[in-house]
C-alpha cells in the first residue's frame, strides 16, 4: 500500500513539474524557511527552471527577504524541480524529489508503527 502511494505522488510530482513550471519558485521559498542565511548564498536548479527562476528573480529575492549576494546557478546533473540552495552552514536540498522521499520514509514509519 505505502509503495502504491508512493508510486502515484511520484507521478502526480512528474505532472505537477511539467505542468507548473513555477513550482520551483515555491520550493526555493520553502527550502529558505530552512535557513537564517539571507545573503552570499548559491542556488542551483536545473537547466529546465533557470529560465523560470531567472524571469522571476527579482519578486523571489523580495519574498525571501534577500540581504546581500545571492547567485542563482545552472546546474546540468539536476532534474526538473531539483534545487539545492548552499549555504555558509551546509546545503539544503529542497527538491522535490527529496522531498517525496521523506513523505515516503513517513509512511513506512506510520506502516511500522500500526503493525
Amino acid at each position: 500500500m505505502v509503495q502504491l502511494i508512493g508510486d502515484i505522488l511520484e507521478k502526480m510530482i512528474d505532472g505537477v513539474t511539467r505542468f507548473h513550471p513555477t513550482t520551483i519558485l515555491y520550493l526555493i521559498k520553502k527550502g529558505f524557511e530552512e535557513t537564517s542565511f539571507r545573503e552570499n548564498l548559491q542556488i542551483y536548479v536545473s537547466e529546465e527552471d533557470y529560465d523560470t527562476v531567472l524571469k522571476y528573480k527579482e519578486d523571489l529575492l523580495q519574498d525571501i527577504e534577500s540581504e546581500g549576494d545571492i547567485v542563482f546557478v545552472k546546474e546540468s546533473s539536476l532534474q526538473a524541480g531539483d534545487c539545492i540552495i548552499e549555504t555558509p552552514a551546509g546545503n539544503i536540498d529542497c527538491s522535490l524529489d527529496s522531498q517525496l522521499q521523506e513523505v515516503k520514509k513517513e509512511l513506512y514509519l506510520l506502516l511500522e508503527k500500526s503493525e
